[in-house]
C-alpha cells in the first residue's frame, strides 16, 4: 500500500461522505438504545401504524406486506422452483397463493383497501407470552361487494439475541387461535444476513439453521435490510412530513452504522443494514484502481492476520460499517468485474467475511507458556473451546498439577461455567459410559443426532467403548488443531485424536470440555488469575 494512496483516499468526496454518514450522532445514540430490540419495535410500530405522524396512510403497511410476498419468493423457493416453506397451518400467509389466489394477489400488488386496523406492542398472546408487534385488520378487495378477509400479522423482533424456550411455537399456536378464517403470518424479524437466512432456509437441519431460524415453522423470517429495502427507504423518499422524514433518515443511519450491543456481556460491534447511499459511496471507493489496495489493507487491519494498519475507535466503526456494506455487495460487484478486478474482489471477499454482522466472529490473542502466540476465533465456539482448554492446560501443567488438585479445579470450573455437561474436565477411567440424562440436557440437539445415526444412541443411554467416539461429540480431544495463517481450523478425520490430551507428571490423562462460549474466556482468566497466579498474555483483538 503507498501512503500517498492512503492520503488521496481519505480525501475523497465519496470518503468523506462515508465518514460524515457513519459517524454523525443519532438520538438512538445519544439514548444509548441504538442495538436495543424494543426502541426498534417501537419505531417500527409508529412506521406501519396509519395515523401517526408520518402522514403516509397505510403505504408503509402496504409496502411491508409486499416486502413479505418477495422475501417469501427469494428466501423459501429454491433454484428449482420448490417451496422451502414447511409450515402446515392452512391459515399460513404461505399458502395464501394456493387457498386463495384473489387475495394473494391483490396483497402482492397493493390492491386492496385495510379496515379495522389495529396494532399493538407487547401484545399478550399466548399463557402471558407477549408478542412485540400484534396488528389485525381486514383486506377489502372490492368494496362493491363488501368481502373482507381478517388478517393476522405478528412480528417478534430478535436484535443480536436469539429465541428463548421456542417462544415461537408458542406465538403461532396463540396467532392462529385467535380467528379461525383470519389468514395469520408470523415474521421472525432478525438481523442476520440475507445470505445467511438463505442458507439456513436451504439447510434447516444443521446446527447453524437452527440458531438462525425461528422453532416455529409457521414463522417467515425476515431481515432489517429487507425491511430496509422494501418499506424504510421507499418511505423516506416520499415523506413530506419535515420531522418524519428526518426520523426516518436518521433510523436508516442508525441500521448502517457499527455498533455495539452493550445489553450483551459481551458485546458485538455490528451493523442492522446497509442503505442504497452506503452502496453507492462504496462503490465508487472500490472504482478507484489505486484505492483498492488502501481498502484491502485496513479491512485486513480489522481481523486477527494483522495488526499493522493504526485505526482509532471512530475509523474503526466505519471501516467496520464499510466491510460489512462490501461483504453485502460483492456478489452483484463479482458479475461486472474483469478478471483482474475479480481477482481483488476475491481477497476483499475473505477479508470482509462476517463483519459487522450479528454474527461477528471474535478474536482473541493468547500466549503459552512455552511463548508462542495463537490466535482463536469465536466461530461455532470450538476455536474458543480450544482457548479455554489451552489456559487450562497452562495452569496444569505449568503448576504440575495433581490429580486431586485438578478435580479442585474442575469443581470450581463448574461452579463458573453453566454447561450441558455435568463435568468440565474427565480422566480416562470416566469417560467409557456416561448416560445422556447426567451429561446432557436435552436430546434433540444435533450431536445426539449424530450419535443415533452412528447406532450410538439407545433408550436414553448413551454409551461409548472408545475415548474416539466419546470425544468426537463433547471434549476437545476431537478438536484437532491445523495453523493455517494464522487462523485456527478443525479436521477430526485426518489427524490424530489423542494430541490435545493432557498429561499430568504421573501419566494420567484429562480431557477438556470444548463448549465454551466467548463470554466464558474472561471468568476463567479471572478464575485462574486469583487461584493460580495465572498472568499469561490474553487480550480480545
Amino acid at each position: 500500500m503507498e501512503f500517498k494512496n492512503y492520503l488521496d483516499l481519505i480525501k475523497n468526496a465519496d470518503y468523506l461522505q462515508l465518514h460524515r454518514y457513519y459517524t454523525q450522532t443519532t438520538i438512538f445514540d445519544t439514548l444509548g438504545v441504538a442495538r436495543q430490540e424494543n426502541p426498534h419495535s417501537s419505531f417500527i410500530k409508529w412506521l406501519l401504524e396509519p395515523d401517526a405522524s408520518h402522514q403516509l396512510g397505510y403505504a408503509p403497511m402496504k409496502r411491508f406486506i409486499q416486502t413479505l410476498c418477495l422475501a417469501r419468493e427469494k428466501l423459501y423457493i429454491d433454484d428449482n422452483n420448490n417451496d422451502l416453506w414447511t409450515g402446515k397451518e392452512p391459515q399460513n400467509f404461505a399458502k395464501l397463493e394456493k387457498n386463495d389466489p384473489e387475495v394473494f394477489h391483490a396483497l402482492r400488488y397493493g390492491k386492496y383497501d385495510i379496515e379495522n386496523f389495529t396494532i399493538k406492542r407487547e401484545h399478550i398472546i399466548e399463557k402471558q407470552r407477549r408478542a412485540d408487534i400484534y396488528i389485525t385488520f381486514d383486506i377489502v378487495i372490492d368494496s362493491n361487494i363488501n368481502r373482507k378477509t381478517p388478517f393476522i400479522l405478528l412480528i417478534e423482533n430478535k436484535i443480536n439475541s436469539d429465541e428463548n424456550d421456542n417462544q415461537t411455537v408458542a406465538y403461532a399456536a396463540g396467532a392462529f387461535g385467535q380467528n379461525p378464517d383470519s389468514v395469520v403470518c408470523c415474521v421472525y424479524l432478525t438481523t442476520y444476513k440475507t445470505s445467511e437466512i438463505k442458507s439456513a432456509v436451504l439447510n434447516k437441519n444443521h446446527k447453524r439453521s437452527k440458531k438462525i431460524l425461528p422453532a416455529s415453522n409457521e414463522f417467515l423470517s425476515l431481515n432489517y435490510q429487507y425491511l430496509l429495502d422494501g418499506v424504510i427507504e421507499p418511505m423516506e423518499s416520499v415523506c413530506t412530513e419535515p420531522t418524519a422524514k428526518e426520523w426516518l433518515s436518521e433510523y436508516i443511519r442508525v441500521l448502517g452504522q457499527a455498533i455495539k450491543d452493550n445489553d450483551n456481556e459481551d458485546p458485538l460491534e455490528y451493523v442492522m443494514a446497509i442503505s442504497q447511499k452506503e452502496k453507492r459511496y462504496a462503490q465508487a471507493l472500490w472504482a478507484e484502481p489505486e484505492f483498492r489496495g488502501v481498502i484491502l489493507s485496513i479491512i485486513e487491519s480489522l481481523g486477527p492476520q494483522s495488526r499493522s494498519f493504526p485505526l482509532d475507535k471512530t475509523e474503526k466503526s466505519l471501516w467496520t460499517a464499510l466491510g460489512y456494506c462490501y461483504s453485502v455487495m460483492i456478489p452483484e460487484m463479482l458479475k461486472n468485474a474483469g478478471e483482474s478486478e475479480k481477482k481483488e474482489l476475491k481477497k476483499l471477499e475473505k477479508k470482509v467475511g462476517s463483519i459487522g454482522s450479528s454474527s461477528s466472529i471474535r478474536r482473541f490473542s493468547y500466549k503459552r507458556n512455552d511463548g508462542t502466540i495463537n490466535i482463536y476465533r469465536s466461530h461455532s465456539s470450538k476455536s474458543i473451546g480450544l482457548l479455554c482448554r489451552d489456559m487450562l492446560e497452562d495452569v496444569i501443567v505449568g503448576n504440575k498439577l495433581n490429580k486431586q488438585q485438578v478435580k479442585d479445579l474442575r469443581t470450581e470450573l463448574q461452579k463458573l461455567k453453566n454447561t450441558m455437561l455435568c463435568e468440565v474436565i474427565l480422566f480416562d477411567e470416566e469417560i467409557p459410559s456416561f448416560s445422556v440424562p447426567k451429561y446432557f440436557s436435552y436430546t434433540n440437539d444435533d450431536y445426539c443426532d449424530f450419535l443415533i445415526k452412528e447406532g450410538k444412541y439407545t433408550a436414553g443411554e448413551l454409551t461409548t467403548c472408545s475415548i474416539e467416539e466419546f470425544s468426537y461429540v463433547f471434549f476437545s480431544a476431537a478438536d484437532i488443531l491445523r495453523k493455517n495463517n494464522d487462523l485456527y481450523s478443525f479436521d477430526v478425520k485426518d489427524n490424530d485424536p489423542y494430541h490435545l490430551e493432557i498429561k499430568l507428571d504421573d501419566g494420567t490423562k484429562c480431557y477438556i470440555a470444548k463448549f465454551w462460549g466467548s463470554n466464558d474466556v474472561e471468568r476463567l482468566r479471572k478464575l485462574l488469575h486469583e487461584n493460580y497466579g495465572f498472568n499469561n498474555e490474553l487480550e480480545e483483538i
